[in-house]
C-alpha cells in the first residue's frame, strides 16, 4: 500500500502587458494570444498514455480569458493526487523542467504535500533578462531560471524497493 502525495501549483504564463497606445496594445494583446496558444500545445504533446511518473495533459488548466477569477496574470493551474510521487520526485521535475523549457513563463509555484515527507514548496523564476527580450517579440523557450526547492528527497538514504 503507497502513500498519497498530492502536487498542486501555477504556471504564470509570460505576458507583455497591456500599456500603451491602442497599436501597441493591438501587438501586445496578440502576442498574449500566440504565447497562450503555444504553451498549450506543450502541453497538448505531453504523453498521454499512462507511464510513471506522471506528467498528463489533464494535469493542466487554464482559466478562460476575460473570466471574473483571471485579473492580469495568465495562470496555468495543475495538479493530481498520486501514490508516493515523492520517491520519483528528481524524475518527476526532469520531466516538469524539460517541459518548462518548451514554454514561455515568468515563474511557477508548485507545492508537494506527501504522507511519506511532508510538505514541500518549489519556485521557478525566469531571469529579467528574457522578459525583456520577450518584450520585443524576441520569444525563445526559457532556459535559464533560478529554481528554490529539493531536487532529491533521499540523498544518502538506502532505498528498499
Amino acid at each position: 500500500m503507497g502513500m498519497v502525495d498530492i502536487l498542486n501549483g501555477y504556471i504564470v504564463e509570460a505576458s507583455p502587458g497591456y500599456r500603451g497606445g491602442p497599436q501597441e496594445r493591438e501587438l501586445k494583446t496578440q502576442l498574449a494570444a500566440d504565447i497562450r496558444k503555444h504553451n498549450w500545445s506543450v502541453i497538448g504533446h505531453l504523453p498521454a498514455e499512462d507511464r510513471w511518473p506522471v506528467l498528463h495533459p489533464k494535469m493542466f488548466y487554464a482559466i478562460p480569458d476575460k473570466h471574473l477569477l483571471k485579473y492580469k496574470d495568465p495562470l496555468i493551474i495543475f495538479g493530481g493526487s498520486f501514490k508516493t510521487i515523492a520517491a520519483d520526485w528528481e524524475d518527476w521535475l526532469l520531466m516538469f523542467e524539460e517541459m518548462l523549457r518548451k514554454m514561455y513563463w515568468e515563474n511557477v509555484h508548485l507545492t508537494l504535500h506527501s504522507e511519506m515527507i511532508g510538505s514541500h514548496q518549489f519556485t521557478w523564476k525566469v531571469k529579467h533578462d528574457w522578459f525583456e527580450k520577450m518584450c520585443n517579440r524576441d520569444l525563445q523557450p526559457i532556459s535559464d531560471w533560478d529554481f528554490t526547492g529539493t531536487r532529491n528527497f533521499f540523498d544518502g538514504i538506502n532505498r528498499i524497493e
